[in-house]
């Protein structure tokens, strides 16, 4: 026979257990619903939840005039469990094909052509256990006159699901087209942060200019081609934490009118949580389905967070 008790915990710390009826093994798969959609609903969470802001751990970058491909022209560290954020501008606009470098599978984050095709930005992503440390190699649908790659290295993300939300722009604005854009030397991004504690990343395509960040932003890297200033390629990088969701303004300034093209990405922070001792339970009332034979013992707490049904996230 199978016994449903409403279990709790005074302040006290006293558990306390109230038999509610009883029912024949034939209502098992029944209580058993009941039990899982119950404790989902009653239980109490059983630690806090808190996070850091990523960390940014270095930046690589290199150059490459006249080729199908660019590489960093140092080594990037092995970092299991830690985002890399590649960052690839090119003069005029051409396509990335493939990122390949430290044993990892890179994806492709986001790509925005400048408003006249004379640049492009694109940022691409891996994460994982890397074999080795090494240099990243981006290769590039055809021909430019000069490519740049800046490699960045967070730690403390999400393992899971490292990058939100991601916006991108150029002259004619937010997703704006490949032709028609006047130069300019200032670009603003709007993006949405969904998460506390989350780091924004900002990656501009800016040529042959120098590059000032917006306010409360880091540089983390800056490089230029050097195949002469009418064709040069160009890649700026920076950062900055915010410690509430909403609309992060991603903006920064250049020294003379280009035809930039700039993407911002949200990089979401590891969330830990710190757990009280596992025979006082969750501190609210949960609903247990125990047997008469078997009475309730301090170790329901830990049943239960073994089976993840006190997992908040």
């Amino acid at each position: 026979m199978l016994r449903i008790r409403l279990i709790g915990l005074k302040e006290s710390g006293q558990i306390i257990s109230k038999p509610q009826a009883s029912y024949t093994a034939g209502y098992r798969l029944y209580l058993w619903r009941i039990f899982t959609c119950a404790a989902a609903i009653l239980i109490g969470l059983l630690g806090t939840a808190s996070a850091q802001s990523p960390t940014w751990q270095e930046t690589a970058t290199g150059w490459s005039g006249n080729s199908t491909s660019v590489s960093t022209s140092s080594n990037i560290s092995a970092a299991t469990s830690q985002l890399y954020l590649a960052a690839v501008s090119t003069k005029p606009n051409v396509t990335v094909s493939s990122i390949t470098g430290l044993g990892l599978t890179w994806t492709l984050v986001g790509a925005q052509c400048g408003g006249r095709a004379q640049s492009r930005t694109e940022i691409w992503k891996a994460i994982g256990a890397p074999a080795a440390a090494g240099k990243v190699t981006a290769t590039l649908a055809s021909t430019p006159k000069a490519a740049t790659i800046a490699v960045s290295r967070y730690s403390g993300v999400d393992p899971f699901s490292p990058v939100g939300n991601v916006a991108m722009s150029n002259t004619n604005g937010n997703n704006g087209a490949c032709t028609g854009g006047s130069d300019s030397f200032y670009f603003l991004i709007k993006v949405t942060t969904t998460v506390p504690n989350a780091v924004v990343f900002g990656a501009i395509s800016l040529r042959q200019a120098s590059f000032y960040t917006g306010l409360g932003y880091t540089e983390r890297g800056e490089i230029h081609s050097n195949v002469g200033s009418a064709d040069d390629a160009g890649i700026a990088v920076e950062d900055n934490d915010f410690s509430k969701p909403g609309t992060a303004d991603v903006y920064g300034l250049m020294s003379s009118n280009v035809d930039w093209s700039a993407i911002a990405v949200e990089i979401k922070p590891l969330v830990l949580t710190t757990s009280g001792p596992l025979d006082q339970g969750p501190g609210g009332p949960i609903l247990i389905v125990s047997s008469s034979s078997n009475p309730f013992t301090k170790y329901y707490a830990e049943i239960l967070r073994a089976e993840g049904l006190n997992d908040s996230r």
